[in-house]
C-alpha cells in the first residue's frame, strides 16, 4: 500500500534536526527488523515513530479516537479505535517544533499559539479552524516518580516493595517471570490474551492490532495497596501483520480506571507508546477533537495516563517485551502522591 507523501516527507524534517542534535542509536534487535508496518492509520503511527532519529522526539498529530463499551478484561478500560488519517503531523526536540502539512491542504503558513501544558494551537493562514497538538507526554523518570509515593504506600504483603515486587530485574524479565515461584497474591500461571484491546467495536469487529500478552498480576488488595501487574507482550509477528495491515503490540483504549501507569523497569531497551487526549478547543479543524502524543518510553521511566485518557502502544521488536503495570486509586497527581494518598 502507497503511504501519502508526507509520511514519507517526515523523514526529511526528523533529519533536518540531526545537525543539532546527538543521534539515538536503536538497539540491534531493532535494527535488524527492518519490515515497515502499513494499512491502518495505527500502522502508519507505528512507522512515523520507527523512523525516529532520537529519544528526545515527540510526535503529534491532531485526530478523532473512536470509543466502545468493549471492556475485553473486565476492567475499566475499553476498546478505542483511530479514525482519522494525518493531514498534519507535528514533531518537537527540545522545543524546537516543525509541522508538516498534507500537501493537498496547500498549507505554507501558519501561525502557532502556544496554550500551556504541552498544548499549542496551529492555525493555517486565511483559515478560521485550528489544528490542536500536544507534546506532553505524561512520562517522568521512575526515581523521580518514587520520590512522591512513600515507601508505605507501595509495600505489598511480606514486605515486597514496588517497583518490581517480585525483584524480577531487567536482564531475560520474560524468561524469569516463567519460571520464578512468586509471592503470595501472584497466580504462578499467567493469565493469557491471544489480542491486547485489538477488537473494535467488539469481539467481532475489525482488528487494531496483533499480538497475545501474559500477565502475572496482584489484584486482591489484602496482598497489596494497588493492583500491579507483570506484562508481556508477544514478539513482533511479521506474518500477521501483513495480513491484517495493522501493527503488533495493543490497541487504543480509554482509560476508564482513575489512571493506568507503564513502568519500563523490566527491559533495556525503549518502548514506542502514545497517548491521546481531548483537547476542548473550539474550531478544530475537520472535527478532530483528539489530539495524540506518540514517542519512545526509555528504560526506567514511568508513562502515566489519568483517565479519559487513551492508551497505545507497539511492539517493533522480534522478542517478547515486558512492562510493569500500576493502576491508580485515584486520578494521579504529585499532590495525592500519584494517586496512591486518595483523602
Amino acid at each position: 500500500m502507497r503511504f501519502p507523501v508526507y509520511l514519507y516527507s517526515m523523514k526529511n524534517i526528523i533529519f533536518a534536526f540531526i545537525t543539532v542534535i546527538v543521534l539515538f542509536t536503536f538497539p540491534a534487535q531493532l535494527q535488524a527488523q527492518t519490515p515497515r508496518f502499513t494499512g491502518t492509520p495505527e500502522a502508519k503511527l507505528a512507522n512515523l515513530l520507527l523512523d525516529l532519529p532520537n529519544e528526545l522526539a515527540v510526535i503529534s498529530i491532531p485526530s478523532v479516537l473512536l470509543k466502545s463499551n468493549y471492556h475485553p478484561f473486565g476492567d475499566g478500560q475499553s476498546n478505542a479505535k483511530l479514525k482519522t488519517d494525518f493531514l498534519v503531523v507535528g514533531m518537537q526536540l527540545n522545543n524546537s517544533r516543525k509541522y508538516l502539512f498534507d500537501p493537498k491542504l496547500n498549507i505554507s503558513n501558519y501561525q502557532e499559539t502556544n496554550l500551556g501544558n504541552g498544548w499549542f494551537k496551529v492555525t493555517p493562514n486565511n483559515w478560521n479552524d485550528s489544528f490542536y497538538f500536544n507534546f506532553d507526554t505524561s512520562t517522568l523518570g521512575v526515581n523521580d516518580f518514587l520520590k512522591d509515593i512513600p515507601v508505605s504506600l507501595r509495600t505489598f504483603s511480606k514486605g515486597r516493595v514496588a517497583p518490581d515486587p517480585e525483584k524480577i530485574g531487567n536482564t531475560n524479565a520474560f524468561s524469569i517471570l516463567q519460571q520464578k515461584q512468586k509471592g503470595e497474591g501472584y497466580e504462578n500461571k499467567p493469565w493469557h490474551n491471544d489480542n491486547v484491546h485489538s477488537h473494535f467495536p467488539d469481539e467481532n469487529g475489525v482488528m487494531t492490532a496483533v499480538g497475545g500478552v501474559l500477565t502475572w498480576g496482584i489484584v486482591d488488595k489484602k496482598f497489596g495497596p494497588f493492583k500491579q501487574l507483570y506484562t508481556c507482550f508477544e514478539g513482533r509477528n511479521l506474518q500477521k501483520e501483513k495480513q491484517l495491515n495493522v501493527p503488533s503490540g495493543a490497541g487504543w483504549h480509554l482509560i476508564g480506571d482513575q489512571g493506568e501507569s507503564i513502568l519500563n523497569t523490566l527491559e533495556r531497551s525503549p518502548i514506542p507508546v502514545a497517548i491521546a487526549r481531548t483537547h476542548g478547543g473550539t474550531k478544530a479543524a475537520y472535527g478532530m477533537t483528539e489530539s495524540v502524543t506518540a514517542f519512545w518510553l526509555a528504560p526506567n521511566q514511568v508513562f502515566v495516563a489519568p483517565q479519559n485518557h487513551f492508551h497505545w502502544y507497539v511492539n517493533p521488536y522480534p522478542k517478547e517485551i515486558c512492562t510493569e503495570i500500576w493502576v491508580h486509586n485515584c486520578v494521579p497527581s504529585r499532590a495525592n502522591n500519584w494517586g496512591f494518598n486518595c483523602r
